[in-house]
């Protein structure tokens, strides 16, 4: 395999070398590339036209790419299973929400590369879950955990924040959270369930 990649790698001009290099760095430290994305798009189509390649390198460092074409997505995964993202019980919570919004969205549109929500809509599920207080705003919590999603470009947005912005929930979302309709509610139930649990035991103290 070292043969092989250090001499089609060699075949590459300066300027494909360079792209190489970016493309590579760009995937470890952004995990997704995705198609539809216009900062993505033309590293999309690389990677797919040296999709060998790329995966040759990366593998001496433990990662390798997997392409699911039907969505337009690049994501970069480890090989032992390390470098996880761990998110916060909100953070984790609004992606649910998301999956579900996607998949609500989905059936009513014949574009699925572009998925479009609103905060506002966002909110009234996370509250419809029962595991937040439904009284409560909490454009602290959508604002950190936003940016934070688009990071890791599970969503994109270029609104200023506000109830009524405009998101894209990306398709990356799919891979994700690849749990079915019923599991996703199932996952939902669950924290919510957890969450009455809490309060029960809150007002238990309390009374004491």
């Amino acid at each position: 395999m070292e043969n092989n990649f250090i001499y089609e790698y060699g075949q590459f001009n300066t300027t494909d070398k360079n792209l190489f290099s970016r493309v590579c760095n760009k995937l470890l430290n952004e995990t997704f590339l995705v198609k539809s994305k216009e900062t993505d798009k033309n590293d999309y189509y690389f990677v797919i036209e040296n999709f060998k390649l790329i995966n040759d390198y990366l593998n001496y460092i433990e990662y390798e790419c997997v392409k699911d074409e039907s969505l337009g997505v690049i994501r970069l995964t480890s090989i032992v299973d390390r470098n996880k993202v761990k998110f916060k019980k909100f953070d984790t919570v609004l992606i649910l929400v998301l999956r579900l919004l996607y998949y609500k969205q989905s059936k009513t549109t014949s574009n699925i590369d572009k998925i479009y929500t609103t905060l506002e809509e966002v909110d009234f599920e996370m509250k419809s879950t029962q595991i937040f207080d439904a009284e409560k705003r909490y454009d602290k919590n959508y604002e950190d955990s936003l940016r934070n999603l688009k990071k890791y470009k599970i969503v994109d947005y270029f609104d200023k924040f506000s109830m009524e912005m405009t998101i894209e929930i990306l398709p990356t979302i799919l891979l994700v959270i690849e749990n079915s309709l019923s599991e996703l509610q199932q996952m939902i139930n669950e924290f919510s369930n957890s969450t009455k649990k809490e309060e029960d035991i809150d007002e238990g103290i309390k009374e004491d």
